[in-house]
């Protein structure tokens, strides 16, 4: 370079300088050396989110008395080779040179996109070079530079949850979205139908990988399912899914009965009341606020169609507190019948009161199972029964100390095809239907006559003493006494013969029962309605024995006498009130 405009001229030659001195401009020469720009370090790691710092230095190429480059020149710095959206910065820029020299740090951020950008987030190795260019013109470009991004903690994962598994109408659906680092990602909800819904979130690094999204439970009932996809910026994909249910604020029962005819419906209810009625063929739906208990009960016994069948339910409630269903079994039962039945005149009685107005003392037989003869009980179809024993109930005669007498007449079971015997004699009932079992007895009286003359008689009816205390006894004081028992609601005869005896004779007047004078003729009938004592009442006549005497010569005087003293005839009353007396009389204790 020569410069003439000072008046002096330097020639730089072979190492040493001729100054001339002379009438010429001054000239000057100058070595031109280019200016360099170093980066330091050359290559940085830093782990994501953390900066990195570097040392930028700028040196030009003369300095000094004879350097004819401006001093104090500005540069402008940048980057070359990054992303073009880095995040980074020069503590100065533009550079002022100071002696030829100046420096500054760049400092590059690695945050992640959505903080500053991301663009140095993600894990790699960038490399990069800085450009300084001077305000005279002249530029410098460093060596390449470079900077490696690693990777905080581990690969990506997220996951999704709800707060229950399960709501009921109107509750607070709470969904958390869950990451084990920096992420961004959506969250979908799907119901059991209808649209979605979307949700977006993101991460930060260093804060709690959490988000979480509230929805109100409500229809459509049933399940939602929940699906969430996350990128960790870098192209790291990770996704869950999870599912809960949503349903009524009530919970349903189902109820149906089991053993019954569909035509049939029994009585429904809910804490004991009443909620309707249930068919045999329906299914009943029953609802209840959740959290709440509740007994559902029905019917323990539906009539059948018939008279002495019915259904009957064992176990007839069940108690509640979740939505669950149920079946209430019945089973069919038939009702048998035990009775023993009196007959009295020409009609059975088969319970008090009966044969008049008389008072019996009514069989109270047991059969093998405890029970009073005369029973209703209910059992399942199907259930074979015993029933009484002949030595407990299918006596000859039963005879009580009053005059009351039972004859066993038989035992008669409403079917045929339903009765087998037991080893032990006793009738054995197979419970297909509503059965009856009758046992018969005849009532009978007795009937006490009580005569001193006349042969007193039942006409007709053997003395021989069939039955207990039936027959002929003579007491003290010899009144003829017989006994005989009749079937009760009957008329039996009595008689006795009059007049009897020889001189002096007895004429029957009339029988008496210890009540108003009852029939005068010596052969009646007496309604059999009670035990009874019947007395023939006599009187004496003298009329054979005075014409005896008569006509035998007697002296009328005689008779005059004898008919003053005796009078026309003399009347025999009956034995004290209370029955025979002293009849000794047998007696049959049952």
């Amino acid at each position: 370079m020569v410069n003439e405009s000072l008046g002096f001229r330097f020639v730089l030659t072979a190492g040493f300088f001729v100054i001339l001195i002379a009438a010429f401009p001054l000239v000057y020469a100058q070595v031109t050396q280019a200016t360099t720009v170093t980066v330091t370090p050359s290559s940085l790691t830093v782990p994501q989110g953390s900066p990195a710092t570097y040392l930028v230095s700028l040196t030009q190429g003369c300095s000094g008395l004879y350097c004819a480059r401006p001093q104090g020149e500005a540069y402008s710095l940048s980057v070359n080779g990054l992303p073009s959206d880095y995040q980074g910065a020069f503590a100065s820029n533009p550079v002022t040179t100071s002696n030829g020299a100046a420096s500054t740090s760049l400092s590059l951020d690695t945050s992640e996109p959505q903080i500053l950008g991301g663009a140095l987030y993600c894990p790699n190795t960038y490399p990069f070079t800085v450009v300084a260019s001077g305000s005279a013109g002249d530029t410098a470009t460093s060596e390449p530079a470079s900077l490696t991004v690693t990777q905080v903690g581990p690969s990506l994962q997220v996951s999704v949850t709800s707060d229950a598994p399960s709501y009921i109408s109107g509750k607070t659906i709470t969904i958390t979205v869950t990451a084990n680092r920096p992420a961004e990602g959506t969250l979908t909800v799907n119901p059991p139908s209808g649209a979605p819904m979307t949700y977006s979130f993101s991460f930060t690094l260093g804060e709690a990988y959490t988000a979480t999204e509230t929805l109100t439970a409500g229809q459509p009932y049933g399940t939602w399912t929940m699906s969430v996809q996350a990128d960790d910026y870098c192209g790291v994909t990770s996704s869950s899914t999870g599912q809960f249910s949503v349903g009524p604020n009530t919970y349903d029962v189902h109820v149906s009965l089991s053993g019954i005819p569909a035509t049939f419906a029994v009585g429904l209810q809910v804490d004991g009341a009443s909620q309707g009625r249930i068919g045999g063929a329906q299914n009943k739906t029953l609802s209840f606020p959740i959290g709440t208990q509740h007994t559902i009960s029905v019917d323990r016994y539906v009539n059948g169609t018939e008279n002495g069948s019915r259904y009957y339910a064992a176990q007839n409630d069940w108690t509640v507190n979740a939505a669950g269903s149920h079946v209430f079994q019945y089973q069919p039962e038939y009702l048998l019948t035990e009775r023993v039945g009196v007959k009295y005149g020409n009609a059975t009685f088969y319970g008090p009161p009966c044969c008049g107005n008389t008072t019996v003392n009514w069989l109270s037989f047991t059969t093998t199972g405890g029970y009073p003869l005369q029973t209703r009980i209910w059992y399942p179809a199907g259930t074979v029964v015993t029933l009484g024993q002949p030595s407990e109930l299918i006596g000859n005669i039963h005879q009580y100390q009053n005059g009351t007498l039972f004859m066993f007449l038989g035992q008669y079971i409403d079917c045929s095809s339903c009765v087998t015997q037991a080893s032990n004699g006793a009738a054995m009932v197979t419970m297909n239907g509503p059965h009856t079992s009758t046992t018969t007895y005849q009532l009978q009286y007795r009937l006490w006559v009580i005569s001193y003359y006349g042969n007193p008689q039942f006409p007709g009816v053997s003395m021989s003493g069939g039955l207990p205390n039936q027959g002929m006894y003579i007491g003290n004081g010899n009144p003829t006494v017989i006994a005989a028992y009749f079937n009760a609601g009957t008329i039996a005869k009595v008689s006795v013969t009059s007049p009897t005896g020889f001189g002096i004779q007895y004429v029957f007047v009339y029988w008496s029962t210890g009540g108003p004078n009852g029939s005068t003729s010596p052969t009646t009938d007496v309604v059999v309605n009670r035990p009874m004592v019947i007395t023939a009442i006599w009187s004496a006549s003298y009329t054979e024995f005075y014409w005896i005497l008569a006509g035998g010569g007697i002296a009328v005087f005689a008779v005059i006498a004898i008919a003053a003293k005796y009078g026309l005839g003399h009347l025999l009353h009956r034995p004290s009130a209370g029955g025979p007396g002293p009849v000794e009389e047998p007696v049959d204790e049952f």
